[in-house]
């Protein structure tokens, strides 16, 4: 019972300390995002976008810290599909039919970071991403028909696991440098689609 009482009051001791010295935060930067999938229709291109929100940062030792986060990005890719038909009058039309996609994500990464000096570490956890919203605005088209020509995205998964790793660097005691990398584990739409994110931007402590 002694046992039992003294481990309650140690762990207790420890939230404790990890209450007092976890520190919250704001980020945003950039990221640069593409898809990956069945390229035998399609030919994927990456597109620039942002990313902005908080996360909350709490050390378990000197070196080791969990982070924990919650992003809104602007992502996607503009993907490129051939075209071969014949118009309505017989006469035989090609080119190239260009969407670009853009999708409101809410990213919840979990981040695990292991400080290698005082101001560099490495960083490495699982990431879900939630498709809030997802346009397709056709850029280029061999057809001038409207109807051929707009694109339903009513019907798309909306859910993606994936892992994420990066590096970041305190550039003050409140300011922080970071770079990190984004791939899908799990495919989606009838694609099998997965996204690539890389992420550069600055993290502040408040």
């Amino acid at each position: 019972m002694k046992t039992t009482f003294a481990l309650l009051i140690l762990f207790l001791s420890t939230l404790t300390t990890f209450a007092q010295e976890t520190q919250y935060g704001l980020k945003a930067g950039a990221n640069y995002s593409n898809h990956t999938g069945d390229t035998f229709i399609f030919e994927y291109d990456a597109k620039v976008g942002f990313y902005a929100g908080g996360f909350v940062n709490i050390p378990i030792n000197q070196n080791f810290k969990i982070q924990p986060e919650l992003l809104f990005s602007l992502q996607g890719t503009k993907y490129t599909s051939g075209l071969e038909m014949n118009s309505s009058q017989g006469d035989p039309i090609s080119g190239d039919f260009v969407s670009r996609v853009n999708e409101f994500t809410l990213v919840l990464p979990v981040m695990a970071q292991y400080y290698i000096t005082n101001s560099f570490y490495m960083e490495a956890g699982p990431q879900l991403d939630f498709i809030i919203d997802r346009t397709d605005e056709v850029i280029e088209t061999p057809i001038n028909d409207n109807n051929f020509n707009n694109v339903n995205v009513s019907n798309y998964d909306k859910f993606e696991l994936g892992l994420a790793a990066g590096l970041g660097y305190d550039l003050t005691k409140n300011l922080i440098l970071n770079v990190r990398y984004f791939h899908g584990v799990t495919a989606r739409d009838f694609r099998e689609v997965r996204s690539s994110v890389f992420y550069l931007g600055l993290n502040y402590k408040l």
